[in-house]
Formats: structure tokens, C-alpha cells, sequence
């Protein structure tokens, strides 16, 4: 799968279902951890870094800007200073990004979070280490990426 050939899928649970050997019906939430190495993600990718509106889990707090090159995301959580960093080693993991970008879904590629410091709020900074995937090698031990 590659960040140009998926532009838009209908939502989590058929990704997941569909690429990630899971069993989901109708909802699925935002983080869903495949393995030890790999997890996948569904963030909101919002234009401007303004503070959140939404009503409930990270929709609440956090903000998720994509760069103009779609290399890193950075996430903003309103909700906590620069020196909270309380996120378990699992965040840690390769993600598998399905950004929601107005009403799409669309793959961004394959980050991995990577130290940051934000001035005012606690930031993350993920970079992008591939934009495609070989679904077939997925649950492979040789697990293949494409280009940057």
C-alpha cells in the first residue's frame, strides 16, 4: 500500500480488518497496537495548530499538523507542559498512518515518534520512514517498506 495509491478509504474498522488481520465491527478508536513493533493510527490532521475543540479523548486536547512535505506530524496536547511526558514505551512504536483529513481517510505512510521539545505545550514529533508498505509481507519477518 503506498501513500499515492490508497487517496481515500471509508474508516478504521475496514483498514484494520482489511490490512491488519483484525476483527473490528462499525467503530474503532484512533490507536490500535498490531504486535510489539507495530501499531496503527487514525489521527485527525488539522490545518492550523489552534487549540482543540473536540469533546472527548484526544479530539479534547491534542492537535495533529502534517508539514507541507507530509515528512513528520507534529502533535500538540494543550492539556499538559513540555515536561509531562507520560506516554508508555508502546507509543513508541512504527505506525502505520491513516490520516483523517476533512471527511477521508487517507494513508500517510510509516512514522516513528522521535525526540522533540515543545516550547509550550508537550509536543511529539513523528517522521516519516517510508510512504508505501507490501501488505503481502506484512506479518512476514521480512517486512518491506518503500521509499521516503
Amino acid at each position: 500500500m503506498s501513500a499515492t495509491s490508497c487517496r481515500k478509504i471509508a474508516n478504521n474498522y475496514e483498514i484494520l480488518n482489511k490490512y491488519f488481520r483484525k476483527n473490528y465491527k462499525l467503530y474503532m478508536r484512533a490507536w490500535s497496537q498490531i504486535n510489539k513493533e507495530y501499531a496503527v493510527w487514525f489521527p485527525y490532521i488539522h490545518e492550523t495548530n489552534e487549540e482543540p475543540k473536540g469533546k472527548f479523548g484526544g479530539t479534547k486536547n491534542c492537535v495533529n499538523i502534517l508539514t507541507h512535505n507530509g515528512m513528520d506530524i507534529f502533535e500538540y496536547d494543550y492539556s499538559k507542559s513540555p515536561d509531562e511526558d507520560t506516554r508508555p514505551m508502546e507509543f513508541n512504536q512504527k505506525r502505520f498512518v491513516f490520516g483523517k483529513i476533512g471527511k477521508t481517510i487517507q494513508f500517510l505512510g510509516v512514522f516513528v515518534r522521535t525526540p522533540y521539545r515543545g516550547e509550550q505545550y508537550l509536543t511529539y514529533k513523528y517522521v516519516r520512514i517510508a510512504r508505501e508498505f507490501d501488505t503481502d509481507t506484512l506479518f512476514s519477518n521480512d517486512m518491506q517498506f518503500g521509499n521516503k
